[in-house]
């Protein structure tokens, strides 16, 4: 696992880290204990990590109720979607895709199917953060060399993911489908 001052280090790399109170948030539902913890002690500033395809943005605890637009309510008509579960709570972003917050794990749904097909993705806020923080920083050391001429992720860097990726997941298993639904 990854100590908090590691995660913070590793997430610096995207961004600006610094602890948050609990009076940040505007939700208008309770916040729950884990993300509070998260916001805290690693505290992401709206970081963006770049990703294979489209960045992943982990927003301030101020601005988490305004990523929910879009998800739990209608932009427009600020109407709220009834398929949208009142316990979940997006805390990250993938050009739309969202990273649900459900009972301290963390879902991973596609946008655009019809309707939420959620899968889990990792164990917590803190292991999401990581992972994501670890595929970004892979993606940014490697720079365009990242794909071959056929935009497929080059072997070697995979590879780099998995070794980095085994020292937080517990085991190949669990590195394998976190690659998987995260496109590599």
């Amino acid at each position: 696992m990854i100590s908090n001052d590691e995660l913070i280090e590793l997430l610096s790399t995207h961004g600006i880290c610094r602890p948050q109170p609990v009076t940040d948030w505007t939700g208008s539902i309770p916040l729950p204990v884990e993300i509070a913890r998260f916001y805290e002690e690693i505290g992401p500033m709206d970081i963006e990590i770049v990703g294979y395809g489209n960045p992943t943005e982990i927003p301030s605890l101020s601005a988490l109720w305004d990523l929910q637009e879009g998800y739990r309510w209608h932009s427009r008509t600020k109407e709220r979607f009834t398929d949208w579960p009142d316990e979940w709570i997006v805390v990250a972003s993938e050009s739309g895709d969202p990273f649900i917050f459900r009972d301290g794990k963390i879902l991973f749904a596609l946008h655009g199917t019809g309707k939420w097909e959620t899968a889990p993705i990792f164990f917590d806020i803190f292991t999401m953060a990581a992972c994501l923080g670890i595929v970004g920083k892979v993606v940014k050391e490697a720079g365009a060399d990242i794909v071959d001429d056929n935009s497929v992720i080059r072997p070697k860097y995979r590879d780099m993911a998995i070794d980095h990726l085994r020292e937080i997941l517990y085991g190949m298993n669990d590195v394998l489908a976190v690659l998987d639904k995260l496109g590599w």
